[in-house]
C-alpha cells in the first residue's frame, strides 16, 4: 500500500507496519539507541521497542495490529555518554490509521512527523556528529559569522585609527614646512 511505510497484510485480520529509522554518526562508531514509546493495547503487537544502530545502518519497528483504530506513538533517540558527540534529541511522531476495508480485511496508513511539525517524513533520520577537537577549528562550524563579522569591524577600525594617526603627523609635517618658509 504505503512504499515508504511498508504496510503488510499477513491475514485478514491482520495488517503489519513498518517504521524504517535511519541512523548517521558522523566521525564516530557509536552504538545509537532507539525507542518506540505509546500506549499499548491488546490489538496492537510491536515484534521490538528498542533498536540498535550505527552510522549508516538502517532498521525498523515492526507493528502487527488485529483491530481498527488510530494508534500514537513517539521515537526517540537516546544520549550517549560521549561528551565529544552531539546526539540528535529529535522527537518523531508516528500515527497509525488502522481500518478494515470490504469483506473486514485491515489496511493501515502511517504518518510520520516531527514533533511540532506537520510536514510528513518517509523515514526517522537521526544525525549523530562528533565535534571537531577546538585547536584544529579554524573558524565557527555552526555556519555562525559573528567571529568574521567581529574581525572585520575590529580590521576597519585599526585601519581607521592608522589612517587618523598618519593624517595627523602628515599635517603635522606640512605644519613645519609652512613655518621654516
Amino acid at each position: 500500500m504505503i512504499e515508504m511505510n511498508k504496510v503488510y497484510a499477513a491475514d485478514i485480520n491482520t495488517v503489519v507496519v513498518q517504521i524504517p529509522i535511519s541512523c548517521i554518526g558522523t566521525g564516530t562508531n557509536e552504538e545509537f539507541f532507539y525507542y518506540l514509546e505509546g500506549e499499548k493495547s491488546e490489538s496492537e503487537i510491536p515484534e521490538a521497542t528498542k533498536l540498535c544502530l550505527k552510522n549508516g545502518e538502517k532498521g525498523r519497528f515492526v507493528i502487527h495490529y488485529t483491530e481498527p483504530g488510530i494508534y500514537h506513538y513517539q521515537i526517540h533517540q537516546e544520549a550517549g555518554a560521549d561528551r565529544g558527540v552531539t546526539y540528535d534529541n529529535t522527537i518523531y511522531n508516528v500515527d497509525v490509521y488502522v481500518m478494515a476495508g470490504e469483506e473486514g480485511a485491515l489496511f493501515a496508513e502511517p504518518i510520520l512527523y516531527e514533533e511540532g511539525q506537520t510536514q510528513k517524513k518517509a523515514e526517522l533520520e537521526f544525525v549523530n556528529k562528533k565535534a571537531e577537537s577546538l585547536g584544529r577549528q579554524t573558524g565557527p562550524k555552526t555556519g555562525d559569522q559573528s567571529n568574521k563579522k567581529i574581525m572585520t569591524i575590529l580590521t576597519v577600525n585599526i585601519l581607521s585609527v592608522i589612517t587618523v594617526i598618519l593624517c595627523g603627523k602628515r599635517k603635522e609635517k606640512n605644519a613645519k614646512r609652512v613655518d621654516k618658509k
